[in-house]
């Protein structure tokens, strides 16, 4: 039993319980939207940097001594190599 005139704790009103949630939940959604923008830029870098990395962001255009296509081109070195296709 509690002294006489002792205090009460404090109790927090419907009105203060409410915004709590209300901002709890504003910071649930926004770090929802921060983890996916995260998530699409990394994606983006992920499609930027594969292709460089693999050697297959420039293609090379150059005179050929034939009018077929070619299937592969295998190259040992900046000036030599192979090239396969149709007779």
């Amino acid at each position: 039993m509690p002294k006489k005139g002792a205090s009460r704790p404090a109790t927090m009103t419907t009105r203060n319980k409410n915004s709590l949630v209300e901002k709890r939940y504003r910071l649930h959604m926004l770090k929802n939207v921060v983890k996916k923008t995260g998530l699409l830029l990394f994606l983006i870098l992920l499609c930027i940097i594969f292709p460089i990395a693999n050697g297959k962001a420039m293609s090379l255009n150059w005179a050929s001594p034939t009018t077929r296509d070619l299937s592969s081109v295998f190259m040992v070195s900046g000036s030599d190599g192979w090239a396969v296709g149709s007779v």
